[in-house]
């Protein structure tokens, strides 16, 4: 991994492609002309974390991980709509399903898709809060596969945020890669609290022989500030 500064995320692009989103799904739900369908939309869904795989016969087609090394599942799903995305990007997708296989393939009806915080793992040398420690409310931190995925809430300014996951270099080689995530309200003032979701590709840490253990620190977090270090086994 080639030692990059974090990038500066557009979290105002993806909560106006939130919005977007969720809009469809209000106009998919009025077309649908059953109450069953509406009660499915809203109360027997999964939501999920999942990589965009591309179209196949005009659908849209999701790659999801489940947790750990877990083989994926291709979702063919029922959505038509342009999702906006490119190939690869991570997305929050509502749809329903009643069990997921161990692997290939599921038939899924799409209720929505969402724009959230899709990246790579960075590397810097930099001290993590230099590059950003503005606040976070910590929901969750898990790993899907080849990529660490975070549900949080951050406080929203209308501007450009920095959020992201990056590795301290120094410990690239060793046993343990130490991770931080990384948030930056570059110095606007907030405004209010906002849910977000992130998705980070760490392929390349887990391709190293040396590592065995992906430690994530958040010691920015509001909620459980004494609990900052998450350690995921690989």
């Amino acid at each position: 991994m080639e030692a990059n500064p974090i990038a500066n995320l557009n979290i105002r692009s993806v909560c106006s492609h939130l919005v977007a989103a969720l809009w469809a799904l209000l106009v998919l739900l009025a077309g649908c002309g059953k109450d069953k369908a509406l009660d499915d939309a809203y109360v027997n869904y999964r939501l999920d974390v999942v990589t965009y795989a591309g179209t196949a016969d005009g659908a849209a087609v999701f790659d999801y991980y489940g947790r750990g090394d877990s083989l994926p599942v291709s979702l063919l799903t029922t959505w038509t709509h342009d999702v906006g995305a490119k190939v690869g990007q991570r997305l929050l997708l509502r749809y329903g399903l009643d069990a997921m296989p161990a692997g290939g393939n599921a038939q899924v009806k799409a209720y929505g898709v969402s724009a959230i915080v899709s990246d790579t793992l960075r590397v810097s040398s930099l001290a993590p809060a230099t590059m950003g420690a503005d606040p976070v409310r910590l929901r969750s931190v898990w790993r899907t596969g080849p990529y660490l995925n975070v549900r949080c809430e951050v406080e929203y300014t209308g501007q450009h945020h920095r959020f992201g996951l990056v590795a301290e270099d120094a410990t690239l080689d060793s046993d343990t890669i130490v991770c931080h995530i990384i948030h930056s309200l570059g110095g606007f003032t907030a405004k209010q609290w906002r849910e977000l979701y992130g998705s980070f590709l760490i392929d390349e840490a887990l391709a190293r022989k040396t590592c065995r253990v992906l430690r994530v620190v958040v010691d920015t977090d509001v909620v459980r500030p004494a609990s900052t270090t998450y350690d995921f086994e690989l």
